[in-house]
């Protein structure tokens, strides 16, 4: 089979059947066949997992396998990747390779992109050269002054035209051209070498800038006194100043945000909303010291809001501008509860940690624990991840806490976030995260973002 080609964060699916060894027939596995994805010379799979009924109404022995092509997973560009499957029927086991891939760089076109647009190409050009018999006929009657080809000058003179190759084409322009050149009829005879020009101070024109003068050019466009040719000078920090300063206006507004305790918050998300109810400024984050600046006219009133991050409430104050300005807006951190058993850790999921994305409402999201090393998977009465297995937990303040017991440090962990789409047609959504935890460093709250949790299928 031929292979398919997938760029990094492309998502791989192949669909295949499963049928009856006896007769053939199509049947439904005795369990949801397995998958595993192997790279190219390597024996170990890059990626396992199970198939998923594919319209399982109106089909039987149908399923569909799909993952996620990333670096976090172990994919690398321009290597090449199979996809076994293997299922269980009627109580035997069998398997094949179900499809085949390769991961391209982002700026390779694949063949079928490129095939697509070739198409697109051609048909183009095609449109653009309706009505040419012969291009070639067509570029020597505009070329040259003997007798055009009929049918060429014809299609040329469609519509009122009156080409004429004798006196139009290239060839009889230069000839006309060059004689009149000759006598210089018509032209300027005028030879700048063969003019003095005298210097003067008044309009400088032959006439060099003294030292001064360029000085006070250079000053004036180039900020001479920090900048040389071979120094940058303040000239990045005046751009990076440029780019994140937000908003206009020719005083500062220094914005700081602290949490409950004092502590400066890193990446809050602040935004600038004025007297009338618009938003002038942001949303920008604030940086390791907890602070933005914005850049606003004097005398404008207005309120500073900080949007809820991680386990961050939320938080504003008002702000009138009289010359540079400094506000300090204080937010509450989301409280972790305490373990209920002294030989437990509280295991904080921070939901936006993992990946970036802004925490969902709390009411859209579950947190479920799917997987964990079987050593740990004792009874409930001893304390330990049995009892929580495959129970949905809700999400509050941006964040998750589940008690686990102290045993459970070092070992596997995956969980599994499912949330509804905020979009117009909202749909439900899927992802999974795996990651030995660690001891925490301090108390009894063990982040489990910071376990270097990565993403599977």
């Amino acid at each position: 089979m031929p292979a398919s080609e997938y760029k990094l964060n492309d998502y791989w699916e192949f669909t295949f059947p499963t049928q009856t060894p006896a007769t053939g027939a199509a049947t439904d596995a005795d369990a949801l066949p397995t998958y595993r994805v192997y790279e190219e010379n390597n024996d170990t799979a890059v990626a396992t997992g199970d198939a998923v009924k594919r319209d399982d109404t109106n089909t039987t022995g149908y399923y569909a396998v799909r993952g996620q092509v990333t670096a976090l997973a172990g994919y690398e560009v321009e290597k090449s990747y199979e996809v076994r499957v293997a299922a269980i029927m009627g109580g035997v086991t069998g398997s094949a390779v179900v499809g085949r891939f390769k991961v391209v760089a982002a700026d390779v076109a694949r063949d079928d992109v490129w095939t697509d647009a070739l198409a697109t190409t051609i048909g183009t050009m095609a449109t653009c050269l309706a009505g040419i018999t012969s291009l070639a006929a067509w570029l020597r009657g505009l070329s040259r002054k003997s007798t055009m080809d009929a049918t060429a000058k014809t299609e040329l003179n469609t519509g009122g035209g009156t080409y004429d190759e004798t006196t139009d084409s290239n060839e009889a322009l230069r000839e006309r051209g060059d004689a009149a050149w000759v006598t210089a009829t018509g032209f300027s005879t005028f030879d700048p070498a063969a003019q003095e020009v005298t210097p003067t101070t008044a309009s400088k024109t032959g006439y060099a800038l003294t030292s001064g003068e360029r000085t006070s050019i250079a000053t004036a466009v180039w900020a001479s006194a920090t900048r040389t040719l071979t120094s940058f000078g303040t000239l990045v920090a005046d751009i990076v100043a440029a780019v994140w300063a937000g908003g206009t206006g020719d005083r500062t507004l220094t914005v700081t945000v602290h949490d409950d305790d004092g502590a400066d918050v890193a990446d809050a998300i602040v935004t600038l909303v004025n007297a009338a109810g618009d938003t002038v400024a942001g949303p920008l984050p604030t940086d390791n010291n907890g602070q933005r600046t914005f850049k606003r006219p004097d005398a404008e009133t207005g309120t500073v809001s900080v949007r809820s991050t991680v386990a961050i409430g939320s938080g504003s104050a008002a702000y009138t501008m009289s010359g540079n300005t400094a506000v300090t807006v204080t937010v509450a951190r989301a409280a972790v509860p305490a373990p209920a058993n002294p030989d437990s850790y509280m295991l904080v999921i921070d939901v936006s940690k993992l990946d970036g994305n802004a925490v969902m409402p709390d009411s859209n999201m579950t947190i479920t624990l799917i997987a964990s090393d079987p050593d740990v998977l004792v009874d409930a009465t001893a304390h330990l991840l049995y009892a929580q297995m495959d129970k949905a937990y809700n999400v509050t303040g941006g964040q998750c806490t589940i008690e686990i017991h102290e045993g459970a440090v070092g070992k596997r962990l995956r969980i599994k976030r499912n949330w509804t789409s905020l979009a117009a047609s909202p749909q439900p959504k899927e992802d999974r995260w795996e990651a030995t935890l660690i001891a925490p460093a301090s108390g009894v709250d063990l982040y489990f973002a910071d376990c270097n949790p990565r993403m599977v299928p």
